[in-house]
């Protein structure tokens, strides 16, 4: 299963579009930007091309800062919510990295 990495992709849309929300000059530069490439738009998947992904500048260099800022790999929103204490057998060792 490739739950690390949905919760990874979720995590970084999640930031995305909380930054997106705190700066709406930013979100609508980039509303623009998918207008003029007509990917605002879209009725199907063939409407998205590789040629008008790579026109998306703005969008990318979005992306980019927020996955700088908040990267998703650092665990993201979790927070332990009890301590849980392990009972391991004396002869098995235990090893945290």
């Amino acid at each position: 299963m490739y739950l690390p990495a949905i919760e990874g992709i979720s995590s970084a849309i999640t930031m995305l579009l909380l930054e997106l929300a705190r700066n709406e000059a930013t979100a609508q530069r980039a509303q623009q930007e998918l207008r003029n490439v007509e990917l605002l738009e879209v009725q199907t998947a063939n409407d998205i091309t590789d040629e008008k992904l790579q026109r998306l500048h703005y969008v990318r260099g979005i992306v980019r800062e927020v996955l700088r800022l908040a990267p998703p790999i650092d665990g993201g929103f979790r927070e332990a919510c009890q301590t849980i204490e392990l009972h391991v057998s004396s002869d098995l060792p235990l090893i945290f990295s």
